[in-house]
């Protein structure tokens, strides 16, 4: 019986491995599926839906001109992808309750959806060093708040003002899987105010 030579070359081994943000990749689009099943089949009492409260880039206020630009960098290139208006994207955001479908990525981070198609944007090509606590972003068919201040490469189109994650709460996680989230859009005087409140 003839043995096979193993040589150092491991080439062929590593064409099997598949990368890792390809499996995510498949693995979200699975829990995505699972979630439109879960969402068809569960109806949400009006009265369970959590309310968050955003500040977008498409408010403007002589005041808080640059707070808001800060808020929402990326709002105008999500409107530019969906070929809409900065308000009309707002809108399309608003519009819809959202499923938590985990919790993840850092404490707290409520991965939800799912977005309307035209404004489900991919995300960037390069992450950003610092996203702010608070920051509502979009990465494609998810929409999901940045629970504390960490590098990220989703499109950032508001803030809120509430913590999804507060360790001095009883329960830290603002968020939990299986919640109905909804957002509404608030001027930059109702984000102070809401802020000073949290």
């Amino acid at each position: 019986m003839q043995s096979m030579e193993i040589d150092g070359d491991h080439s062929a081994q590593e064409d099997h491995w598949i990368p890792l943000s390809d499996l995510m990749t498949g693995l979200m689009a699975m829990f995505l599926l699972i979630s439109v099943l879960y969402m068809i089949e569960v109806e949400t009492d009006a009265r369970q839906i959590k309310d968050v409260a955003v500040a977008y880039t498409e408010i403007r206020d002589s005041l808080y001109d640059d707070l808001m630009r800060e808020f929402g960098p990326d709002l105008a290139d999500v409107a530019a992808f969906a070929a809409v208006t900065e308000a009309e994207a707002v809108r399309l955001h608003t519009s819809r309750v959202y499923r938590v479908f985990m919790l993840g990525f850092m404490p707290g981070f409520p991965y939800m959806g799912i977005v309307d198609q035209r404004i489900a944007a991919p995300r960037l090509s390069t992450p950003r060093v610092r996203v702010p606590v608070g920051s509502v972003g979009i990465a494609g068919m998810q929409t999901g708040i940045y629970s504390v201040s960490t590098p990220g490469g989703w499109r950032i189109i508001g803030r809120t003002p509430l913590k999804p994650f507060d360790v001095s709460r009883g329960e830290p996680a603002l968020f939990k899987p299986g919640d109905a989230v909804q957002f509404y859009a608030i001027d930059p005087g109702e984000y102070a105010r809401f802020e000073s409140a949290c």
